[in-house]
């Protein structure tokens, strides 16, 4: 295994092993189609204008940060311009295909859809092309768990907005209705009386596992002044000035956030004791006390860069906490503070272009402010963007804004930015009564400020860091456009597939392709049916840290989710129109259901390219099933579980319309041996009841449904959607396997 540890050397051995003939180049691999080898760029390539790269040719430039803004940039740019080239040969295939419906937009209630059902309109990706803004608004909550379970495949059984009702205050114990005279919590936390007051001499500590475990997803802050600040103020106490609002946020985040890692062996343990491991309650009661008390300075900042980097971090804290709701309202308020700044500041065009070469005080002083500013916007637009897709929530003006740069600009060489002092370095900091920077002495030694400089750049992993967010940046692109292209409108679109089928398989190879050629730090994490940490060595060849572990991780996750998202219109034609296998795929699976609809319109090339992104579309929901069931508390944590809800219910949709032989493994690898009877004393999932009420034996799955499950019980104390997703899924695999 040693051999594994650098990420080049497999493909050195692949090289090896293959030498009587050449590897095809990564665009030909991905299409399966025959590559002639020709460089710098094979035939293919050249007549199809597509970036040809070969990935057993050595490397031969040093990755840079700049480099890699340069390179995702220039894909991105690549991606948009592939689409847009794409969608016009297909509108006049398309507009031929059926009348234009006139009637409602709702989907087909029946659950035997016709595969032959007239197309209703021109696909979304044919009539929404804008090229500006890279799709900033995205059509909210089309993709979710939620809005499967309003397929015609569950017959109606659900509500809209089942699962997440219990966020967004509708009570079905008052008929269905919003019940104002009913507050189930007006406080945003409730804290014991005998929580003790933060100690402050934790506070460096506390910063210093808030940067190394939080930070590094969202490098938005001035590292180096916020651990100088926590070493003052560790000092001289905690006030009630702004910096004191940071630190706080610092330490509550600090509290609750764990290494990556430190939580695996919760997978092993009874729940009662998997919840203590993933949120110990003391550690818990305390964080939330740091929290209350940054939320009481929060409320007096005025419109600043430090302001929004507060609430943006109280949106944070609360996700890590699992309450979405609340923190949207902290990231809806980033945002809205970060507007203000800018308008104030004249930092906006009258078109709502953001102006970043206007000079603010001395050079490096503007430089420094202009990187902050950037990091600010991208990370307050990612997370708008992100509740969007999950929750039916508005978005700011933010969204609206030009943006000039593709991707925030990298950190500078420390000489660009820090000039030494004569005798004190100058700290960042502002009061809570004025939007202006003001500058005030440091309270620590020219030794110190040494130390601290060394610290904070040796703490922050500040490459790893920013290899991980300006991937971020890039996949948020690339995820909008896949989003804005499959469900701008209603999914009964889909059941005209083959429009959709070159477009998929363009966003499909052009994503590979890009994700294959990243530098290795971000090179993806590997799954199986075992979790195992990246491939990736560190300089001095040591093995990867928990650092590069978890953004690895989070960044497969993103890869993941985008491909959810993006073979989600094939399963539900799967489902619903129930196309005849091809011949071949009829020799391997012959018990599939009797009642298939007959032989789409598609050709044989069509045919086969349907049938590849079904395979595919499995695969990615088992991998989602897989990757993203870690017990590990994080920013993205209900994002994880509402991602596997999603991919549980699609599988059991896949079962339930007869297809469960394409499943590889069928039922052994979705829920174990299990074993489960219906009972007749079940109810109704939608009644008052919950299944624990209701007298009914909750089944003992295992599999990977079983690890799901197992997932979203440890949670439900702290998320109560997870109770109700829980309960549905249950019902719904003892439904499944009674009928199958």
């Amino acid at each position: 295994m040693g051999s594994d540890e650098d990420g080049q050397e497999p493909a050195t051995k692949r090289q090896k092993t293959t030498g009587r003939r050449k590897a095809a180049c990564q665009t030909c691999s991905l299409r399966k189609v025959k590559c002639d080898n020709a460089r710098p760029a094979c035939f293919s390539c050249q007549s199809t204008s597509t970036t040809c790269m070969y990935l057993n040719e050595p490397e031969e430039e040093t990755w840079t940060l700049n480099r890699v803004v340069e390179v995702l940039g220039g894909q991105i740019s690549e991606i948009a311009q592939k689409l847009e080239t794409i969608a016009p040969t297909k509108l006049a295939c398309s507009n031929g295909s059926g009348a234009h419906h006139s009637g409602s937009d709702s989907a087909p209630t029946n659950a035997n859809v016709d595969v032959n059902m007239p197309f209703h309109g021109v696909p979304a990706f044919e009539q929404h092309l804008e090229p500006s803004r890279d799709f900033s608004h995205i059509p909210p909550h089309k993709t979710t768990a939620d809005e499967v379970l309003t397929w015609p495949i569950f017959e109606a059984a659900f509500p809209p907005n089942y699962l997440i009702d219990a966020h967004l205050g509708y009570r079905l114990s008052t008929g269905g209705v919003f019940d104002d005279d009913i507050e189930v919590d007006n406080t945003i936390l409730a804290i014991s009386n005998n929580v003790a007051p933060l100690d402050e001499q934790r506070i460096p500590a506390l910063v210093d596992r808030f940067l190394e475990n939080v930070h590094t997803k969202n490098p938005i802050l001035d590292v180096e002044a916020l651990v100088r600040k926590s070493r003052e103020y560790a000092s001289r106490g905690i006030g009630w000035d702004s910096y004191s609002c940071l630190l706080l946020m610092a330490c509550a985040l600090g509290i609750v956030a764990k290494p990556f890692g430190s939580e695996l062996q919760a997978l092993d343990v009874s729940i009662d004791r998997a919840r203590q491991i993933v949120a110990p309650s003391r550690e818990k009661e305390q964080a939330d006390y740091c929290f209350v008390q940054a939320s009481r300075r929060l409320g007096g900042l005025r419109p600043s860069i430090l302001a929004a980097q507060c609430n943006f971090f109280a949106g944070v804290y609360l996700m890590y906490t699992l309450r979405p709701m609340l923190s949207w309202q902290y990231f809806n308020q980033a945002s809205i503070t970060y507007q203000l700044y800018l308008k104030m500041n004249g930092r906006l065009s009258e078109d709502g272009t953001v102006l970043m070469n206007r000079p603010l005080q001395t050079p490096s002083r503007s430089s420094r402010i202009t990187r902050l500013e950037q990091r600010l916007y991208w990370s307050c637009f990612k997370s708008e963007a992100e509740f969007r897709i999950e929750l039916p929530l508005p978005q700011t003006e933010i969204a609206e804004y030009g943006f000039p740069n593709l991707f925030p600009s990298p950190p500078s060489p420390p000489a660009a930015d820090h000039q030494p002092a004569p005798n004190h370095a100058a700290s960042l900091t502002e009061t809570g009564a004025s939007s202006s920077i003001i500058l005030i002495p440091s309270m620590l030694s020219p030794e110190q400020e040494d130390e601290v400089k060394m610290h904070a750049k040796l703490l922050c992993n500040e490459e790893e860091s920013w290899y991980y967010y300006l991937t971020e940046v890039a996949l948020r692109r690339i995820g909008n456009r896949v989003i804005n292209t499959f469900f701008r409108r209603d999914r009964s679109e889909w059941m005209n597939i083959e429009p959709y089928l070159d477009v998929a398989i363009e966003f499909e190879a052009q994503v590979s392709t890009w994700q294959t050629n990243l530098p290795p730090a971000m090179q993806k994490y590997e799954t199986n049916s075992t979790i195992r940490a990246p491939r990736i060595a560190s300089p001095g060849g040591a093995e990867a840290g928990f650092v590069v572990q978890e953004l690895s991780w989070a960044t497969e996750n993103r890869l993941l989710e985008m491909r959810h998202w993006l073979y989600q219109p094939f399963l539900y034609y799967l489902v619903h129109a129930r196309p005849e296998l091809p011949p071949s795929m009829r020799l391997r699976h012959d018990s599939l259901p009797q009642a298939l609809a007959s032989p789409s319109n598609m050709d044989n090339h069509e045919q086969n390219t349907f049938w590849t992104l079904i395979a595919r579309a499995i695969d990615c929901n088992l991998a989602i099933l897989d990757t993203r069931t870690i017990p590990h508390r994080h920013h993205g944590l209900w994002f994880d579980l509402r991602n596997t809800i999603c991919s549980s219910l699609i599988l059991l949709a896949v079962v339930k319309s007869g297809y469960l032989k394409l499943i590889p493994g069928g039922w052994q690898t979705l829920v174990g041996n299990a074993s489960i009877a219906l009972r007749s004393s079940d109810t109704n999932p939608c009644s008052d009841s919950n299944f624990h009420t209701a007298g009914v034996t909750r089944p003992n799955l295992q599999g990977r449904f079983g690890k799901v499950l197992r997932q979203l019980e440890i949670w439900s104390h702290e998320s109560p959607d997870m109770i109700r997703a829980r309960e549905v899924l249950e019902m719904l695999v003892r439904e499944v396997m009674q009928t199958g």
